[in-house]
């Protein structure tokens, strides 16, 4: 077995609720987590490989070694196997990842000073404001006239004069 897979017993692996929560574990652990986990709850079905196998229509064998520590099971046979096992798969959407500033964001600070005459009290206040540098845009022909090309540009080389 792979590391990391505890035992379990098998009775456990027919309550439903337990059953969603230790195949949800184990996908999370990664692929081959997952398929052992797999292979472990359908052996604690009744019937095991051989109901599984009447149930979605593929062969035992190739159960056996889809499910097996080395097998490489395609998506279609686990949703099978899923399906057979009454398991719903739901996909969701990832939350992204933290957004991190780019080179073109900095900070700026001034200072904001806030006079109150009739009183002779001066308040002083740093402002902190996020502002982003932006980067000038290049438009179409805005480098005309930058660079030049010689008349005799197509002419041929004196280097290559002994090969014409």
């Amino acid at each position: 077995m792979a590391k990391g897979i505890a035992t379990v017993r098998r009775t456990e692996l027919r309550n439903p609720k337990f059953l969603e929560a230790y195949l949800r574990d184990h996908h999370r652990k990664g692929p081959e987590e997952f398929r052992i986990a797999l292979r472990e709850v359908v052996l604690s079905q009744r019937g095991g490989f051989v109901e599984l196998s009447r149930r979605t229509g593929l062969a035992r064998t190739g159960l056996y070694k889809a499910l097996s520590a080395k097998g490489n099971p395609s998506y279609s046979t686990v949703q099978q196997v899923l399906d057979a096992l009454g398991v719903r798969t739901i996909l969701a959407v990832k939350s992204p990842p933290p957004r991190r500033k780019s080179n073109m964001e900095h900070m700026t600070a001034y200072t904001e000073i806030t006079a109150d005459p009739q009183n002779n009290n001066v308040k002083y206040k740093v402002v902190q404001e996020e502002q982003k540098a932006t980067k000038p845009r290049i438009l179409p022909g805005s480098g005309k006239g930058l660079f030049v090309m010689a008349n005799d540009f197509d002419a041929p080389l004196p280097e290559f004069s002994d090969y014409m």
